[in-house]
C-alpha cells in the first residue's frame, strides 16, 4: 500500500517571509518625518514673544530716566509715597469737624471718655475694651508724635504695655491724659508772651474753681499750673490728623467743652514738677 506524504510549510517559514516582506514595503515609503542636519548651519530662528508693555507697580508720574523732565525727583518722591502709603488713623481717633466719634475732656482720665453709639439711638456710653485695644494706625506703628499748636511740647507715645509692639486707642489717650498733667518750668513759663501768661493764669484759675471738694481745689492751686492750662478752654479732644509730608507727627484737634462740666478728683495724682516762678 503505498502513502502520498504532502509538505505542509512550517511556522518558522511563515516568519521569515514576513519579515522579507515587512523590510521590502520599508524600503520603499519614505518617512514622512524630516531629519534635523544639526551641522548644519542654516537654522529658522524661533519667533519673537509679543511686547507686552505692562504698567509700573510704583504709579511713576514722570519717566526718571528723562534727562529732560524737570520734575524727575518730585515724580520719584511721589512713585515712593505711592508704593509705601502714610499710615492712616484709627476712626475713633481721626478728625472730624462736625461728626465726633468720641466724647473726651482731655483733663478728665481716659475711663470718662464716651463714644457715640449709632445702633443705639446716638447714646453716649464708655469705650469698651476691645476699642481701646484697636490699633491706633492702619498699619500699626510702634511710635507716634503728636503736636499741637496751643502748646509748645510734642507728646510722644508709645505702647504702654510690654507685651505690645504697636501703640492703641488706649495708649493714645492714656498718653495724652498724662502729658498734659505735667507741670511746667520756670524757663518754660517766662518763655511765653506776657498775654499767652495772663491767659494760661485765667484757665488755670477755672481748672481750680472747677473742683468738687475745698480740698482738690486747694491741691490744684498749691501745685499750679499744668501743660493743660495753655489749651484755655479748648480741652476737648476732637482728632488726630496726619501732618502733611509726614508719616509718624499727627496734628492735635481740640474744641470748647460744654457748659456744664463734669468734676473729677484729680486728688490722686502726684506733683511731677514746680510751680513756674
Amino acid at each position: 500500500m503505498a502513502y502520498y506524504t504532502t509538505a505542509y510549510p512550517t511556522v518558522a517559514s511563515y516568519f521569515d517571509k514576513y519579515h522579507q516582506r515587512s523590510s521590502t514595503v520599508k524600503s520603499k515609503v519614505p518617512s514622512s518625518r524630516p531629519t534635523l542636519n544639526r551641522s548644519s548651519s542654516h537654522h529658522v530662528p524661533a519667533p519673537a514673544p509679543p511686547s507686552v508693555k505692562i504698567p509700573s507697580p510704583t504709579y511713576t508720574l514722570f519717566s526718571s530716566n528723562s534727562p529732560s523732565s524737570p520734575q524727575s525727583s518730585s515724580s520719584r518722591a511721589r512713585s515712593r509715597s505711592f508704593s509705601n502709603p502714610a499710615p492712616a488713623i484709627e476712626s475713633l481717633l481721626a478728625y472730624h469737624p462736625s461728626d465726633v466719634l468720641i466724647n473726651y475732656d482731655l483733663s478728665h482720665p481716659p475711663s470718662q471718655a464716651t463714644v457715640i453709639r449709632r445702633s443705639s439711638s446716638s447714646i453716649r456710653k464708655e469705650l469698651s475694651p476691645s476699642e481701646l485695644d484697636r490699633p491706633a494706625t492702619y498699619p500699626p506703628i510702634g511710635e507716634m508724635h503728636i503736636t499741637c499748636p496751643y502748646l509748645q511740647w510734642t507728646c510722644i507715645v508709645y505702647p504702654l504695655s510690654s507685651h505690645r509692639s504697636i501703640v492703641t486707642v488706649g495708649d493714645v489717650l492714656e498718653t495724652l491724659f498724662r502729658f498734659l498733667r505735667k507741670h511746667v518750668s520756670g524757663e518754660e513759663w517766662h518763655s511765653e508772651k506776657k498775654s499767652t501768661q495772663e491767659n494760661v493764669r485765667q484757665a488755670w484759675l477755672r481748672r481750680v474753681k472747677r473742683q468738687q471738694t475745698h480740698k482738690d481745689r486747694e491741691y490744684e492751686k498749691k501745685n499750679g499750673l499744668r501743660r493743660i492750662d495753655w489749651l484755655e478752654k479748648l480741652t476737648v479732644f476732637q482728632g488726630l490728623e496726619l501732618v502733611k509730608g509726614s508719616r509718624s507727627t499727627w496734628l492735635l484737634h481740640v474744641r470748647q467743652g460744654d457748659k456744664t462740666v463734669k468734676f473729677w478728683n484729680g486728688s490722686h495724682i502726684p506733683i511731677l514738677d514746680f510751680y513756674p516762678r
